[in-house]
């Protein structure tokens, strides 16, 4: 675990969120708040309230897991400050360095696109069209912004766009099905141009990548 703090459990984050007064104490009372283990790469919590704000909190194991929270942070700082990004993401309640705790709101009834995928074995147009809209809001926003808050969201491009050109690490890391994706690809002189194109233009305008 990361040094100089403990393990947040269910019974611990309430008492965090209760001293930072995220929380009312009347809420324990009636019975209002749920603690639901969500761990993942990192410990997560989701502490949901029938009436109120919940949150989702997420607390590092090692320093490499910290250091993504520190920078998860600081991206949904950066878009809840613009008017055109402030609904792309969920709100922030800032990253505690003593504690390795990163504290969001939670959104109720959301899941990533790979669950979504999985769940209803399709890939949505609808969703994809939506996808790219809100990633062309972020690259105009980024535009706005300071030469250091573009470095924030400036990770280059989407490793996708390299598909047609892996690296050996790549490969290692690749599943079969991962593979055989990456020779399908390989095999359209088109897509591998498109791939190509997006990159140059990226470049120019300052790729902007959520993590």
């Amino acid at each position: 675990m990361y040094p100089g703090r403990g393990d947040v459990s269910p019974l611990k984050v309430v008492q965090y969120l209760l001293e930072r007064g995220l929380i009312d104490p009347v809420d324990l009372f009636d019975g209002a708040v749920t603690v639901i283990d969500m761990a993942r790469r990192n410990r997560n919590l989701a502490v949901l309230r029938e009436r109120h704000p919940c949150y989702f909190v997420k607390q590092a194991v090692d320093d490499d897991e910290r250091r993504t929270l520190v920078h998860e942070e600081r991206v949904y700082r950066l878009l809840g400050e613009h008017p055109r990004t402030l609904e792309l993401s969920p709100r922030s309640f800032g990253f505690d360095d003593e504690q390795g705790i990163l504290t969001l709101e939670y959104v109720r009834g959301a899941h990533n696109l790979s669950e979504h995928s999985q769940r209803t074995a399709r890939f949505s147009i609808l969703i994809a069209k939506r996808l790219g809209e809100a990633l062309l809001r972020i690259h105009d926003t980024a535009q706005s912004m300071s030469e250091e808050d573009r470095r924030v969201l400036a990770l280059g491009p989407p490793w996708i766009l390299r598909a047609h050109r892996p690296s050996l690490d790549d490969y290692v890391r690749m599943s079969s099905g991962a593979i055989e994706t990456v020779r399908i690809i390989q095999q359209s002189e088109i897509i591998a141009h498109a791939f190509d194109n997006c990159t140059t233009v990226g470049r120019s305008t300052h790729w902007c990548t959520l993590t």
